[in-house]
């Protein structure tokens, strides 16, 4: 926003006002719903009124904001690209507006980690739309977070399959790009698989995650930023013999199978 509407409390709180009723004169069907704290929230870089906006698909009201000086990459907690990426005309509309596709959230987020995590029926556009704008997969976790966000293992893989079919690394290591994130520790998503692996009931059992992705390229000797292997975090016996070849891993279906997967598990969301 213009550094002129907050110069002062009283200037602000006026300016504030102006906003609500420039935009009520814009666009008729806002009348007496556009809040002045929603306004506030947008001139803090907060993100409620993106995504009380984005629950509706208004593009215009984006646009008004767009019009009367907003950053449409500024933002406190999460970008609203992000938020966006659920909905294929406003994720068009934003990266034809300047969006940034490779934006990262306060937490170490791009919209394409955004995708996988919360992914749609619309999930194949909408990669291709941010890839097409120059999101660049090295720079997010997609595949890191799709292989531990998404709880049933049907849907996982059928995520990590589309991600390979759009050029992601099975080998990257997370948070290289991301050096403000602290805490983190660049990996691979068989490292992160084999930690988040757990045997108790109603806990994450990643082994046909695992085997899955060592079916698909994923590499048993790459060490991670604490130079470890992902064995060398494996502390299940099953899974130890997983990663050391004792067992035959094999791929749960074809190639052509596995694309049907895909579709159908994207027909279901």
């Amino acid at each position: 926003m213009n550094r002129g509407w907050v110069e002062d409390q009283t200037m602000y709180a006026d300016q504030v006002q102006q906003l609500v009723e420039l935009l009520s004169e814009r666009i008729p069907e806002l009348k007496g719903h556009i809040q002045v704290n929603h306004c506030q929230a947008l001139e803090g870089g907060q993100n409620e009124i993106s995504m009380s906006c984005i629950r509706d698909g208004a593009v215009r009201v984006f646009q008004a904001f767009l019009d009367h000086g907003w950053d449409i990459n500024s933002f406190n907690h999460i970008p609203a690209l992000h938020l966006a990426t659920n909905s294929i005309p406003l994720t068009t509309w934003f990266l034809e507006h300047g969006a940034d596709p490779n934006l990262i959230s306060k937490d170490g987020y791009t919209p394409l980690d955004f995708v996988a995590i919360h992914p749609t029926h619309d999930v194949p556009v909408i990669i291709d739309l941010l890839l097409s704008s120059g999101a660049i997969p090295a720079h997010s976790n997609a595949l890191h977070n799709a292989l531990i966000d998404t709880y049933a293992d049907m849907n996982c893989i059928a995520m990590m399959m589309l991600l390979l079919e759009k050029g992601f690394d099975i080998n990257a290591l997370s948070f290289t790009n991301r050096p403000k994130v602290r805490g983190r520790n660049p990996s691979t998503p068989l490292h992160w698989a084999v930690r988040k692996h757990h045997t108790r009931k109603g806990r994450k059992n990643m082994l046909a995650r695992v085997r899955w992705l060592i079916d698909h390229g994923a590499d048993v000797e790459v060490r991670d930023s604490k130079g470890k292997t992902p064995i060398e975090w494996a502390s299940d016996e099953a899974l130890i013999e997983v990663l050391r070849g004792k067992k035959a891993s094999s791929a749960p279906c074809g190639n052509g199978a596995r694309r049907q997967t895909v579709k159908t598990w994207l027909r279901r969301h």
